[in-house]
């Protein structure tokens, strides 16, 4: 049930496309920035149909192909998005600042690219800011972090 007393399920088409979308176009909007900021649109609508398939296995009936179906699905959607008590919650959760430490950095690098991969109007719809001014700092921090990541991990 939401705040406003409308029942929703889980598996609604719906709700279940709205999160294919925004993960899978979250997911590849970091890789871009932060892997390969040339990926040609050819190469992210493959991916769009890749994860598609996934989506479509998991009971999403239409998943989108493409990145511009994407948007323009994703903005189609937007005159239905709340920000409510309970989402400012969730990413107050999310968001929270680590501990003043140096094992804290990493976490709120993470934090910040996060917030400045969102697009200008789920941020104001949130309330949230971007990095601003700190933006490239935090980009390259993010970018250091994943290739570090990606070193130990290999």
């Amino acid at each position: 049930m939401t705040p406003g007393g409308v029942a929703y399920c889980a598996n609604d088409q719906d709700l279940l496309t709205w999160v294919h979308m925004t993960e899978v176009l979250s997911f590849l909007d970091a890789w871009i920035r932060y892997t390969e900021p040339a990926m040609t649109m050819a190469d992210q609508d493959r991916y769009f149909v890749e994860m598609a398939a996934v989506a479509e296995r998991l009971g999403v009936d239409e998943a989108p192909r493409s990145r511009t179906e994407v948007l323009q699905r994703i903005g189609a959607m937007r005159s239905q998005l709340r920000a409510d008590a309970r989402s400012r919650e969730v990413a107050a959760l999310i968001l929270r600042p680590p501990r003043p430490s140096l094992d804290g950095v990493p976490l709120a690098l993470v934090q910040c690219a996060a917030v400045d991969l969102l697009p200008g109007w789920a941020r104001r719809l949130h309330r949230l800011t971007g990095s601003g001014p700190a933006r490239p700092l935090v980009a390259s921090g993010t970018l250091t972090l994943a290739r570090t990541l990606r070193w130990a991990l290999c």
